[in-house]
């Protein structure tokens, strides 16, 4: 592949993930607005309102989801897709949607790793008895 498209590959990649930025940014805006709308606080206000109010529980919870279905993404564009454009002949949009799909098969080990990590102790404390 030439050194060429290789660099406009790298660069619509580059945009494309500064705009998933944007949009990160604006929904994490979105999520703030929904919970505390009207509010205006100073720093101590904010971390009252967060940590010590069931609204600001929801908002904690809803934005860690959020923000990690995002993350994912994003690592999932940075880490399967720029490596692909650049070893293969194929399509930016090919490249993104080959990298969320191999991001499932990381979901799966992320429910079994810690179902074998918790079999594996069972078997383990059945097998070695405590004296």
């Amino acid at each position: 592949m030439g050194l060429g498209l290789c660099l406009g590959l790298g660069l619509g990649l580059g945009l494309a993930l500064v705009a998933f930025l944007v949009l990160w940014t604006r929904f994490s805006a979105l999520i703030f607005a929904i919970f505390f709308p009207y509010s205006m606080m100073d720093l101590q206000e904010l971390v009252n309102a967060t940590l010590f109010t069931t609204e600001g529980i929801s908002f904690l919870v809803v934005g860690t989801l959020v923000g990690g279905m995002m993350a994912t993404i994003a690592f999932a564009a940075g880490a399967f897709s720029l490596p692909m454009l650049l070893d293969r002949r194929v399509g930016m949009l090919e490249a993104l949607f080959t990298g969320a799909g191999l991001l499932l098969g990381y979901v799966g080990l992320a429910v079994t790793l810690p179902l074998l990590g918790h079999a594996s102790w069972h078997a383990y404390r059945a097998t070695i008895r405590m004296p």
